[in-house]
């Protein structure tokens, strides 16, 4: 696995853990009693969640993780952003954090070693005199 991919990998697993510890400290500090909440900060985390543990299975590069997990990065984007709005929050103030780990993920994701090793065939064997990159 090329660096660019690990690291990626970290960060998707740091939005999953973040993701999954506001969702418990929601539902911790309100519990069930106001299930729309709970409803809708689950919606908000998922992609997170599932990016997660989607980059869990990358131990085997297959072609379809790439896009579903820069799919899952503008999903999750996108719902958190939109969220925020729907809170009141300018525009202007959406541009912090939040956009520079997914923005960080994609750009790994598409650069030219990441999307060559997404490509490999699993289990194919490597030309003569070429070490495999896993």
């Amino acid at each position: 696995m090329p660096t660019t991919v690990r690291t990626a990998q970290l960060l998707i697993f740091l939005q999953a853990a973040f993701s999954l510890l506001s969702v418990g400290l929601i539902i911790a500090g309100i519990g069930t009693d106001v299930p729309l909440v709970v409803l809708l900060m689950v919606a908000v985390n998922l992609p997170w969640i599932v990016a997660g543990w989607l980059a869990g299975r990358w131990r085997a590069p297959r072609p379809w993780h790439l896009g579903a997990a820069i799919a899952l990065q503008v999903a999750g984007l996108a719902l958190g952003d939109t969220m925020r709005l729907l809170d009141g929050e300018e525009l202007s103030s959406l541009l912090d954090v939040t956009l520079v780990a997914p923005a960080a993920v994609v750009v790994l994701l598409i650069l030219p070693a990441s999307r060559a090793w997404f490509r490999e065939r699993v289990g194919a064997v490597p030309p003569m005199g070429t070490a495999p990159n896993h």
